[in-house]
């Protein structure tokens, strides 16, 4: 008994010991793969100015606003880069993240006139959009504990981070009745349309995470994000002159995240 006591006593220390050399090693340049799946929403704003000098619109020396905010699931993936430093039993660590996304944030927004299809020239037109992400990249600083845990599922450490982001989003609309003559129109003059648009907007992101280490030179990290309000601006002027539409979006997200990284 006393023998397997003493082995079974050898057993963790050693798996303490080899757990703590596993951590010792995960420092330096590392390089990896970052997924990440993100609920967003979306708010889309239109501004009508019809102020400007000789506007020969029924609604001249007005202004029209709408707005609403649509939500949906996102996703992205691309790849870190980053140099991590040991501090006794925490650590900290820079990484620089470049992603694709993909998926869209649809909604609606209503007419806003004084005409009672709201789809007159000079008026707001209701319309339907999809905010979808475009392409994003990070720096993000992480500063955590590690932890002597063993075994396959085992926590070897927990970290909180903060960051920023410059984001590229796509902002696609489409009206279904609209007139595009000054005077008022009827019938089959009410014309549909559809446009694509990109912006861009930073923002900063907090969030904390878990790793594992699967080896002296590879982690992995799951991550919980919570990202700032990102806004981008477009301004559209229509050929006669006289009309300027301004286009808003402003996005929130929610995102889980897994980053594999390896040391080099």
């Amino acid at each position: 008994m006393r023998t397997v006591g003493f082995l079974r006593g050898f057993f963790v220390v050693g798996s303490l010991i080899a757990t703590c050399q596993l951590l010792a090693d995960a420092y330096g340049l590392f390089v990896g793969f970052h997924g990440a799946v993100i609920h967003s929403e979306a708010t889309y704003t239109k501004v009508l100015d019809n102020t400007f000098p000789d506007n020969p619109t029924p609604v001249a020396g007005q202004l029209f606003t709408t707005s609403n905010t649509g939500s949906g699931n996102l996703a992205g993936a691309g790849v870190v880069a980053g140099f991590r430093h040991l501090l006794d039993n925490s650590f900290i660590s820079v990484q620089l993240e470049l992603t694709k996304g993909a998926g869209r944030a649809p909604g609606f927004v209503r007419g806003e006139g004084i005409s009672q299809t709201k789809a007159q020239l000079g008026e707001a037109w209701p319309e339907t959009f999809e905010v979808s992400a475009n392409s994003e990249f990070a720096i993000v600083g992480k500063w955590g504990r590690e932890l002597n845990a063993t075994g396959w599922t085992a926590i070897s450490g927990f970290y909180a981070l903060a960051g920023f982001k410059r984001v590229s989003v796509d902002l696609d609309t489409r009206f279904e009745r609209g007139c595009p003559m000054v005077e008022p129109c009827t019938g089959i003059q009410f014309q549909s349309g559809e446009a694509t648009q990109s912006t861009s907007g930073q923002t900063f992101l907090l969030g904390a995470g878990l790793e594992h280490a699967f080896s002296d030179r590879f982690v992995a990290q799951l991550e919980v994000r919570l990202q700032g309000s990102i806004e981008g601006e477009e301004l559209e002027t229509v050929p006669e002159g006289y009309l300027t539409v301004n286009r808003a979006v402003e996005s929130r997200d929610l995102s889980f995240s897994i980053d594999l990284i390896r040391f080099l």
